[in-house]
């Protein structure tokens, strides 16, 4: 599990507000990107899981970055906070699936 790694955790939706709002962290949608044109988190990058170890050093250059990974259920969002941990950024957070945030969701 996420948790159990080193530089990669679990939060909670409000934790992910708290983060993004005062700590600056980028919210990553890892889903694909047809998906994320159907309707994401508002201010979500679409960094596809399958594409993270091609494009997370061009999107996010400082690995100290604090970075949150959802998709819909949780499945996808656990592996790709495991892919940016293991390219070395130290403060990875895995939402799970966004539905605590549907409210928030644009298309």
């Amino acid at each position: 599990m996420c948790a159990q790694q080193a530089g990669c955790s679990g939060i909670s939706a409000d934790g992910a507000k708290t983060l993004i709002k005062e700590e600056n962290a980028v919210l990553i949608d890892v889903r694909t990107a047809e998906e994320y044109k159907e309707g994401h988190l508002n201010g979500a990058l679409s960094i596809p899981y399958t594409e993270i170890y091609d494009l997370a050093e061009k999107t996010i250059p400082d690995k100290n970055t604090k970075i949150i990974v959802y998709c819909s259920n949780g499945g996808r969002s656990i592996i790709a906070a495991r892919r940016f941990a293991l390219l070395g950024y130290k403060n990875v957070y895995d939402l799970g699936g966004f539905r605590d945030f549907k409210d928030k969701i644009e298309k």
